[in-house]
């Protein structure tokens, strides 16, 4: 495994003020030309995995960098203006629909890797996003899946069930990468 923050995530944003960018690509493309450096990775098996913000950040990337071979969005996001609208000021609202643009839309056909997509049963935070992302992966072989308040794992990226959330993710990596 590979961890890193990007930018706008915790040591990049507060040690060397690098600001969150839509355009992730540009942010992946290195982490991958790095992974590619290891004697231990796989070229042919590099999968990423999105949490929260990182389901839209992670599939945006994956419009360009076709070396993944398979992603994890969990949750999926298309669009973050209008997938966490209610929670955000309406000044941001408005500065991202003013052209600063987080959205799947004109990319997401470009999506070529095998993709899960995870959400919540009672996430009400980005409700309707993993079901835009599905419909618009049309390049893109998706697996969708529901957790529930009855695994104690439906709420946004499954807050207190992840081992049922990473039990899902990696039985499905088991048989996505092993083809």
């Amino acid at each position: 495994m590979l961890a890193f923050d990007g930018p706008g995530q915790g040591g990049a944003l507060h040690l060397r003020k690098l600001v969150m960018r839509p355009g992730w690509e540009a942010v992946i493309t290195p982490v991958v030309d790095f992974a590619l450096t290891r004697p231990e990775v796989q070229p042919e098996r590099i999968a990423g995995f999105g949490y929260s913000l990182g389901g839209y950040l992670l599939a945006r990337a994956a419009a360009f960098e076709h070396r993944l071979a398979a992603l994890i969005l969990d949750d999926g996001v298309h669009d973050l203006a209008s997938g966490f609208a209610d929670d955000l000021p309406p000044f941001l609202v408005t500065w991202l629909r003013d052209g600063h643009d987080y959205t799947l839309d004109g990319v997401a056909d470009q999506i070529l890797a095998p993709t899960l997509i995870m959400e919540g049963e009672h996430d009400t935070l980005l409700a309707g996003q993993p079901e835009r992302v599905e419909k618009a992966l049309t390049a893109a072989p998706t697996t969708r899946v529901t957790l529930t308040e009855r695994e104690g794992a439906g709420e946004h990226t499954h807050a207190g069930a992840l081992a049922r959330a990473h039990q899902v993710m990696f039985d499905w990596l088991d048989t996505t990468l092993s083809t």
